[in-house]
């Protein structure tokens, strides 16, 4: 994960982040890569708010992040899940290795 003075960058993002999930009215949000949870817990905030779902994939175990009773952690290789459903949002923020994240765009498409 990429640092600036030890805090995750992504953390500077969430707002707008969050704010366009709100604008869209999403209801299935896909997280892949959890890590430390940072955007995690900004999805689960989101979705509790419009009602939605949180669907978080990362290699590691990741499952104490959030408690929440409508987030699903999927502890797995993010290159080999597939999702037989409608996603309003995609959050890739995995290997950030190109032939990784085609993989990964093909596997969640259409989105």
């Amino acid at each position: 994960m990429s640092k600036l003075l030890g805090i995750p960058v992504i953390v500077e993002l969430l707002p707008l982040i969050r704010e366009l999930c709100e604008q869209i009215n999403a209801k299935t949000i896909v997280e892949i890569g959890v890590c430390d949870g940072f955007s995690t817990r900004n999805f689960v905030e989101v979705c509790k708010k419009l009602n939605g779902e949180l669907i978080s994939i990362d290699i590691e175990n990741c499952s104490r992040v959030t408690d929440w009773d409508k987030w699903l952690f999927i502890q797995a290789d993010s290159t080999r899940v597939q999702l037989f459903k409608t996603i309003d949002v995609l959050f890739i923020d995995s290997s950030h290795e190109y032939k990784e994240t085609v993989t990964e765009l093909r596997n969640f498409a259409p989105l």
